[in-house]
């Protein structure tokens, strides 16, 4: 990941079936538009969360620790800046003369959260933002040891300031997408995740971490 102050915001939708509905389950990587936007399925599954000893590592990343998730979808790119305008009326963004298909950045937390209760209030389904485990396991191409978000060779899945020394961001999707179809999970801006920093533990298994707002 390319160390810079922007964020982009990866959205997802959890999709609440009543009782008695049938629907089957995605296959991986499968693509859905909700409205007007594409959106990946990630299935579930149990994988080890952090920073393997054998790879350069932050402290905060360590100990290694399963996590188990449930499938959700996610969409397939940052949040842009169109679609960002669109819903709010604004374009917060820094680098705006990259144009309406480049990540929306230069937002808060609670800029999100706003654009996100946005999008509910319109009752096209329940968004919000994933959690870290969430959002590392579907980089991971569902929870693999890549170092990237599609392999372990930066260029080709990701905007770095070796291949960018102005830094500025670029159009989504302009890179290789990783292993479940999702694009730009490394490199060209920051992300912001759902839930809070908290220790990481070895003795248990944990499911479905927080969605805590």
């Amino acid at each position: 990941m390319i160390t810079r102050s922007r964020i982009w915001l990866p959205i997802m939708i959890v999709l609440m079936m009543g009782a008695g509905t049938l629907l089957a389950e995605p296959k991986a990587g499968e693509e859905h538009l909700f409205d007007g936007t594409p959106f990946v399925w990630v299935p579930g599954g149990t994988f080890p969360m952090g920073c393997e000893v054998s790879r350069e590592c932050f402290e905060h990343e360590q100990p290694v620790h399963p996590v188990t998730l449930s499938g959700f979808w996610l969409g397939k790119t940052e949040v842009t800046q169109g679609q960002w305008k669109a819903l709010m009326g604004t374009n917060p963004s820094r680098f705006n003369e990259c144009g309406e298909n480049c990540p929306v950045e230069s937002v808060s937390w609670d800029d999100v959260q706003a654009f996100i209760k946005k999008l509910n209030d319109r009752g096209d389904g329940k968004y919000r933002m994933p959690t870290e485990a969430e959002w590392e396991y579907a980089c991971r191409s569902g929870g693999k040891a890549e170092k990237y978000a599609g392999g372990n060779n930066a260029d080709p899945v990701s905007w770095h300031h070796d291949q960018d020394k102005e830094g500025k961001t670029h159009p989504v999707g302009t890179k290789a997408a990783n292993g479940l179809g999702l694009s730009d999970m490394s490199g060209n801006v920051w992300e912001w995740v759902q839930d809070w920093k908290g220790d990481y533990w070895t003795e248990v298994k944990i499911s479905d971490p927080s969605t805590r707002t």
